[in-house]
């Protein structure tokens, strides 16, 4: 797959990003029904496809760097082809990644809107600032991690780890956001003495709903 193409896979999955936020302030949005599989179906395909390739582009960096590392370590030049081999998969997947999360909101958005719009309501700042800022930044660390692998060699090889040690923390840190809605749905905030649980979501803060213990 040539840049341009991956660059153009990254960049619709942007856009169902960054729709989702526009889309979850539509009113009375219309209600798909999927053919054969129904929604609750269609939707659990479409997000176990995304988490596959998602479980990889985030996993496979922590591999990566150790194995860079080993290699710089021990002057083996096969730990090194070999991370750099993974990276250029991750880089190939992580275009999947984008296209595959912009597809499953879409489908969250056209089979239940009201819950996917009240969800991106109460996380806004998630889904429409927060989760963004980290992919971009996320996929500019990811492209140069990789395109400076053979210019930054020998006394620069520390430099390049590091560059793939911040790639790891990025990566890690968007896979806590994410998770905020994701434990607001599994447990919810519990409320507070004399208000019902629906209302007091309406007024808790974004912490309090991610920190629902």
């Amino acid at each position: 797959m040539k840049t341009w193409q991956r660059s153009l896979l990254i960049m619709l999955g942007f856009l169902g990003a960054f729709g989702t936020a526009a889309y979850g302030q539509a009113p009375n949005a219309p209600v798909a029904e999927f053919p054969y599989t129904g929604n609750r179906t269609a939707v659990w395909i479409v997000a176990q496809l995304h988490i596959l390739f998602a479980a990889f582009i985030l996993g496979a960096p922590i591999f990566v760097v150790i194995s860079e590392w080993l290699g710089y370590r021990k002057q083996d030049p096969r730990y090194d082809r070999l991370a750099k081999e993974v990276t250029k998969v991750t880089v190939i997947l992580y275009s999947m990644t984008a296209l595959t999360g912009g597809l499953f909101i879409f489908v969250l958005l056209a089979t239940y809107p009201q819950f996917t719009t009240w969800l991106i309501n109460h996380f806004f700042l998630i889904f429409a600032v927060i989760y963004p800022l980290l992919f971009i930044a996320e996929t500019i660390v990811l492209y140069l991690y990789f395109y400076t692998w053979d210019a930054w060699k020998g006394d620069k090889k520390g430099r390049h780890i590091a560059l793939g040690v911040l790639l790891n923390v990025i990566g890690t840190v968007t896979l806590f956001v994410i998770d905020g809605p994701t434990s607001f749905m599994n447990s919810p905030s519990k409320a507070i003495e004399g208000l019902s649980l629906a209302d007091y979501i309406q007024t808790a803060s974004l912490w309090d709903k991610v920190y629902n213990y």
